[in-house]
């Protein structure tokens, strides 16, 4: 550090030394001298009054964040020059670029999930308080040590980003402001970003994470532009850098659902993407190789049948139903199959044993038959015994006159045939 360089601070801070440098600002490592606290100390290098003025008025407003997991804002101030300062907790520690540069794809699932945790619980809160990042990347998050020992991430320039490309503009027009390697496709393409655009630059971050690599790199910064907003573009597989992690399958939608060039089928919030991670992380101690929940994956029935072939997605399916079913041990099977079988058997059982003694007793049966026969044929015979004639009450049918009296008249003693009469009758006959 050169020290005639260094701006003249307000009274009660001392610079020590410069902690980094970008295009748009510079930061310091400096002294609160009235309460002697290391703090950092950002500003524009852009002296421009109107540049200057957005700056604290953006500070003031990314004071309001109130995280474990974000750089704490301390003071805004101007120096005695119009220049802007801005006054936050200094971090003992190295960037997460540092981190995965070391490990190159080598961080255990446990690590990978707590950067990762850790971040979108930032991201979720800054979100909350409508302000975006716009910047994320490994540079701009610091890793240091919690009160406990534990690595405790730290989130830097929340909105700078937009002062960033507020002064580029004004400068540089026709030009974006950004880290191309990080950038989601609507931030390429220049239109309004929103916390999706965070979450896409997350989803590099986590693959890199894993890989110790990018999805997406090429020669010039343009053509690694096209590739973020190219939806035929996607990034390899895991597989082929981090088989030694568990369930893969999920992490692999994670990843791919993050990246997503639609920003309707990316994960819609903070929350959503940290449930994703927290299930993962859950199967691998377990060691389930469990299908990531479909609410969670975000893929619907027409990107699986073009992207998955017909064999995983059948057994994906299938396991599915193997965990959704019930426990069949609990289940009583109904009782009607049991009772037909058991009625049909013993059915058999009785024409069995009726056909077994028929065989045995032929003579004694046909007896038997024939006894039944004559039985039932006595029964129904009727039979018909001849009447004979007898002469005495034969009847004589007699000849009716054609005309014959319409009444009959009184019955008088002269009409009847005495016995002589009747025997003479007979005799005629």
């Amino acid at each position: 550090m050169n020290p005639s360089s260094d701006p003249v601070l307000a009274p009660n801070y001392e610079i020590l030394g410069t902690l980094g440098e970008g295009a748009m600002a510079i930061v310091y490592k400096a002294r609160n001298t009235s309460v002697d606290r290391i703090v950092a100390i950002k500003t524009l290098k852009s002296a421009e009054p109107e540049l200057m003025s957005r700056f604290t008025q953006e500070m003031r407003v990314l004071a309001r964040l109130r995280h474990k997991n974000i750089i704490e804002a301390i003071d805004c101030f101007e120096n005695v020059s119009g220049q802007s300062f801005f006054v936050m907790e200094f971090v003992n520690g190295h960037s997460l670029a540092n981190v995965i540069a070391a490990k190159r794809g080598c961080l255990p699932a446990e690590e990978i999930a707590e950067i990762s945790i850790q971040i979108l619980d930032a991201l979720d809160h800054a979100h909350s308080q409508q302000i975006i990042h716009r910047d994320l990347k490994p540079a701009n998050i610091m890793v240091g040590k919690g009160i406990d020992g534990e690595p405790v991430l730290k989130v830097l320039d929340f909105g700078v980003a937009r002062l960033q490309d507020n002064l580029q503009r004004l400068t540089m027009a026709g030009h974006v402001v950004g880290s191309p390697l990080y950038m989601s496709p609507e931030q390429c393409m220049g239109h309004d970003v929103g916390p999706r655009s965070d979450l896409y630059s997350l989803g590099v971050l986590l693959f890199e994470l894993i890989t110790g690599t990018l999805p997406y790199v090429f020669p010039t910064a343009s053509q690694t532009m096209g590739a973020h907003c190219d939806s035929n573009v996607h990034p390899v597989s895991l597989d082929e850098y981090r088989c030694d992690l568990g369930a893969l399958d999920q992490l692999n939608k994670i990843v791919r659902r993050a990246l997503e060039t639609d920003q309707d089928k990316r994960f819609q919030s903070a929350k959503e993407f940290k449930r994703a991670i927290e299930y993962w992380i859950q199967s691998v101690r377990v060691g389930s190789q469990a299908p990531l929940p479909k609410e969670l994956a975000g893929v619907d029935e027409a990107i699986v049948s073009e992207r998955a072939d017909r064999e995983e997605l059948a057994s994906a399916l299938r396991n599915i139903v193997k965990t959704s079913r019930p426990n069949p041990q609990i289940i009583s099977p109904s009782p009607r199959p049991l009772r037909n079988f058991l009625i049909g058997l013993t059915l058999s059982l009785i024409w069995g044993c009726l056909v077994i003694y028929c065989a045995v007793n032929f003579s004694r049966c046909v007896e038997l038959f024939k006894s039944a026969s004559r039985a039932v044929s006595s029964i129904f015979t009727v039979k018909s015994t001849p009447v004979e004639k007898n002469p005495m009450v034969e009847v004589i049918d007699s000849e009716v006159p054609e005309k014959s009296t319409p009444m009959a008249r009184p019955y008088s003693e002269a009409d009847s045939l005495n016995d002589s009469d009747m025997e003479r009758a007979i005799k005629i006959k």
